[in-house]
């Protein structure tokens, strides 16, 4: 639900909480405060900002954030920022992942580590393994990434397959002018067999 959304139903919310404040008065209950202290806004919460209901209006309060925790995240930035960190993974995890998996936003940035070389203790993440190979296959030419995983698909190569050319292999792969899929080996390229 967005801030907007909260807004508009808001003074249908706050009537509703008002009700069953007053009911549980009526009953012999105490109850204390006022309905905006029991309405749970962590959905809208940021991870820079807080909300609160001020004058029936979500307004967002700008959280202090220790200098501890701006240090981790600065450095976690950065180590995402760095091209040369191709692997990223929580420090007390198993599983290492691409700088584009969703996954990566749950780590806390006390716990996270990037890696230049595949970390071999470590197992891909599923859900993003088809990228980080892809990019592997395509460095440094990852803006061919979508037009080699079409041919890719189209030529039916699973991930645990891609994994080996990308890791073991060292493929390097691209799309030529024709639509063509071409190896790159040593600077010399080759069309792939099966290219129509």
């Amino acid at each position: 639900m967005s801030a907007d959304t909260f807004n508009d139903v808001w003074k249908l919310l706050r009537e509703s909480v008002q009700t069953g404040i007053e009911l549980k008065r009526d009953r012999g209950e105490t109850v204390e405060g006022a309905p905006e202290e029991y309405v749970d806004l962590a959905f809208l919460q940021h991870k820079s900002s807080e909300a609160i209901v001020k004058n029936d209006r979500i307004e967002y309060v700008t959280k202090i954030i220790p200098e501890r925790e701006q240090k981790a995240r600065s450095k976690m930035q950065s180590a995402l920022d760095n091209p040369a960190n191709r692997f990223f993974y929580a420090f007390n995890s198993g599983i290492y992942h691409d700088k584009d998996c969703e996954f990566i936003k749950e780590i806390p940035p006390e716990l996270f580590t990037a890696s230049e070389e595949r970390p071999i203790t470590r197992k891909p993440c599923r859900r993003c393994l088809r990228i980080m190979c892809l990019r592997e296959l395509c460095s440094p030419y990852v803006k061919q990434m979508p037009a080699v995983n079409q041919l890719l698909k189209r030529g039916d190569i699973g991930n645990n397959y891609l994994e080996r050319l990308a890791f073991e292999y060292g493929i390097k792969l691209r799309v030529d002018e024709e639509g063509s899929l071409v190896s790159i080996d040593q600077g010399e390229e080759r069309a792939v067999q099966g290219n129509r």
